[in-house]
C-alpha cells in the first residue's frame, strides 16, 4: 500500500468535514449535528450536516464523489508535512496539527456533489422534536437495542454539539430494528429533499436508510 493511500484510510476516520457555520460558536438553542457514513470497504462516503439556529434548520447533504490521489502527492504542502512527522511524540501538541492539515491537504483534492435544504421548524414541529430528542441523546441511548447481525454492514459516525455538549458516537449497520432512533433521524432528515442530485447518490448506495 503506498503512503499515500495509508494517509487516505487514516484521514478518512480522522478528519471531520469543515464547515463555516460549524466553526462559529454555537449559542443557547442551537445545534450542530454531523452524521457521517460509509460502506465496510469505504468506497462510497456521505455527510449529512445539521445546523440548529433559532427556529430555523439548515441541512447540507454531500456525497463524496473522487479523491484526487496523484494531485495529493503533488501537493507541496502534502510534502512538506509528510517529511515532519517524525519529528512529532505521541503526546506533542503539534502531533494534532500536523494530523488536521493532513485532513485539510485531503480534502482540497475531494470532489462532492453537495446540495441543502432549510426547514422552518415552526411548521415541521416533527422534525423540530425529533432533532431535540437526537440533541439530548447519551451515548447508550444511541446503542444498538439488538445484534444487527451484519458483518460487513455501512457504519454511522455522528457528532452532536450545543452548548452542553459535543458528543461523538458511532454505529454499526444502523437499520429500524437496531438504531431506531438514529435510524429515523436519517430517515426523516433525508426525506426533507428527495430530489437532490446528492440525496439520490446517498440513497443509491445507502438504501438501508
Amino acid at each position: 500500500m503506498t503512503k499515500i493511500k495509508s494517509f487516505l484510510l487514516i484521514s478518512i476516520f480522522l478528519f471531520i468535514s469543515v464547515d463555516l457555520f460549524a466553526q462559529s460558536i454555537v449559542k443557547k438553542g442551537d445545534i450542530v449535528i454531523h452524521l457521517t457514513g460509509n460502506d465496510a470497504f469505504v468506497n462510497h462516503r456521505f455527510y449529512i450536516d445539521i445546523y440548529k439556529k433559532s427556529n430555523s434548520v439548515k441541512v447540507v447533504y454531500s456525497y463524496l464523489d473522487s479523491l484526487k490521489h496523484s494531485e495529493v502527492g503533488k501537493d507541496p504542502e502534502y510534502a512538506r508535512v509528510e517529511n515532519k512527522k517524525q519529528e512529532y511524540e505521541d503526546n506533542d501538541p503539534k502531533r494534532k496539527l500536523h494530523w488536521d492539515t493532513i485532513g485539510m491537504i485531503f480534502e482540497r483534492h475531494k470532489a462532492y456533489t453537495r446540495d441543502s435544504v432549510t426547514i422552518n421548524l415552526k411548521t415541521d414541529t416533527a422534525y423540530s422534536n425529533l432533532l431535540q430528542r437526537v440533541a439530548n441523546v447519551d451515548k447508550a441511548e444511541l446503542a444498538p437495542k439488538i445484534d444487527p447481525m451484519v458483518l460487513d454492514g455501512d457504519s454511522m459516525s455522528i457528532n452532536i454539539i450545543t452548548t452542553d455538549k459535543n458528543m461523538q458516537a458511532a454505529a454499526h449497520a444502523p437499520g429500524a430494528k437496531t438504531h431506531p432512533l438514529l435510524f429515523s433521524f436519517i430517515t426523516s432528515t433525508l426525506n426533507k429533499d428527495r430530489k437532490s442530485s446528492a440525496v439520490k447518490k446517498i440513497r443509491k448506495y445507502y438504501t438501508e436508510y
